[in-house]
């Protein structure tokens, strides 16, 4: 960067990078920047990438709370990102995302909260450097199959080069 990154250090600008192919584009999470997590898309040439150019993305439906009294919960938005070839295709995960709301799940307990899910979802988000558009979430529940209680769906994420084919990780699938 030609001048100082703009997150704190508690925000963990950073934890997550990617350049799309020609290192006009770069992305950058920060899973802790405004509580739910924040990715940043700059421009730039020759590897070199201003804070003037700065745009922000954010999830679209932060679940900001566990349940009502039980303080705040960070969906870790930015904890991964991937770009796709031309940069114009995004995609971020949010490990931590509450799938539902506060709406009750039998058999879930997650840490102490009875019936939370925490099945984590990822945000495709396309014309990233223009006036972009609403991001499409996606997750394990999209395939009608999840009866688990902690995925953490886009612990990692990766897209084709063409942006069209977006692929999530999520290491506790499974778990109860």
């Amino acid at each position: 960067f030609s001048d100082s990154a703009p997150a704190a250090a508690e925000d963990h600008f950073g934890q997550a990078v990617a350049l799309n192919d020609n290192a006009t584009t770069a992305l950058v999470g920060a899973y802790q920047s405004n509580v739910h997590g924040q990715a940043y898309v700059y421009t730039g040439s020759g590897g070199t990438f201003s804070t003037a150019s700065e745009k922000i993305l954010a999830p679209p439906d932060p679940n900001t709370t566990i349940a009502p009294g039980a303080g705040v919960h960070s969906d870790d938005f930015g904890f991964s990102v991937s770009l796709s070839g031309n940069g114009n295709t995004a995609l971020i995960g949010a490990p931590f995302h509450l799938t539902g709301g506060h709406a009750t799940f039998p058999g879930c307990d997650v840490n102490g909260f009875p019936g939370i899910r925490i099945t984590g979802s990822a945000y495709v988000f396309t014309n990233v450097g223009g006036a972009g558009g609403t991001p499409q979430e996606i997750n394990e529940d999209d395939a009608g199959q999840n009866d688990t209680c902690t995925d953490f769906d886009g612990y990692n994420v990766s897209l084709s080069g063409d942006g069209a084919t977006a692929v999530t990780g999520a290491p506790k699938y499974g778990n109860k």
